[in-house]
């Protein structure tokens, strides 16, 4: 063999290890205890679970109707599949509100129920709603909680104060939802509308 490539290998094995032992002694890697300054954490700052927003009208210019967005993800059942994904959306307005359910991806179109459903919601101190929904949120899709039953939908999500809601969704077919509503800033948010 050739002393340029024995010099060569060992170069190689050089690094190699010098590369190994930097991953296995490296504290930013392994340290539970971060010290550092640049570390941030949502304890620091949590995350503003519901936002104020303002819709945009056909030309994508921002109207004055406000509303309160909020997302979580779930799992959805039917007679095709179990416990898959599910993308949630709940805007929220002064006087109605949608919840948009995206089954598989967050880029599928919003549900709507053809035939109704039932929206059933229960909170930590054990106390329950159902609302029966027969309306699309828009044209996108999207389930609407009918003005009828607006009020009792936002009184019930003001009255868990800062918890979270179990959210129950069953189409008039073979169709169920579940997810969950961190309540943490909701009533905060809407007093801003």
């Amino acid at each position: 063999m050739k002393k340029s490539s024995i010099i060569g290998i060992i170069v190689f094995v050089a690094f190699v290890i010098l590369f190994i032992n930097k991953l296995i002694n490296d504290p930013s890697k392994n340290s539970k205890d971060h010290t550092s300054s640049e570390t941030t954490t949502t304890e620091e700052k949590p995350k503003e679970i519901w936002q104020l927003r303002t819709f945009a009208d056909n030309f994508g210019d921002e109207t004055r109707e406000q509303f309160i967005y909020y997302t979580a993800i779930g799992t959805f059942s039917n007679s095709a599949t179990i416990n898959s994904f599910l993308g949630v959306e709940i805007i929220i307005t002064k006087t109605n509100a949608g919840i948009l359910l995206h089954e598989y991806s967050w880029n599928s179109q919003a549900q709507y129920f053809i035939g109704g459903g039932t929206i059933e919601l229960k909170n930590d101190y054990n106390s329950k709603i159902s609302l029966f929904t027969s309306g699309k949120w828009n044209d996108n899709g999207g389930v609407l909680i009918p003005k009828s039953k607006y009020e009792e939908f936002k009184t019930f999500l003001v009255h868990s104060r800062g918890r979270v809601v179990k959210a129950y969704i069953k189409d008039t077919y073979s169709s169920s939802y579940r997810f969950d509503i961190n309540l943490n800033g909701f009533t905060y948010a809407y007093s801003q509308l």
